[in-house]
């Protein structure tokens, strides 16, 4: 299995991807960093490339996937906890925030 961060490393030092971080809040005395993973313009290029030779059926796939691409790590975990709460079994967080407690998606 491909690690992600390792995968998103690799891009980073081929100039395919970049990443920024933003401190969002504090919690806990911790940080909250958001961290943004973009393509750059190269990235972009090769990405199209990739996706112009999929099959037609996985590119409809995707394309109805992007909006959970845009959404932030905070809104997609409300949005996954509201619609599947038993994944909050599977969080490895001790105690999740809150603010994430959240039983329906508008």
């Amino acid at each position: 299995m491909i690690d992600v961060m390792e995968a998103i490393s690799t891009l980073v030092t081929l100039g395919m991807a970049d990443v920024k971080e933003k401190v969002k809040a504090l919690w806990h005395d911790c940080e909250v960093v958001e961290i943004t993973f973009r393509l750059t313009p190269k990235g972009e290029v090769i990405a199209k490339r990739i996706f112009e030779q999929l099959p037609p059926d996985v590119r409809g796939k995707l394309r109805k996937l992007r909006k959970y691409n845009e959404m932030s790590l905070e809104d997609l975990t409300i949005y996954v906890y509201a619609m599947y709460p038993e994944y909050k079994n599977y969080a490895k967080l001790d105690d999740i925030p809150a603010h994430l407690e959240v039983m329906e998606v508008k």
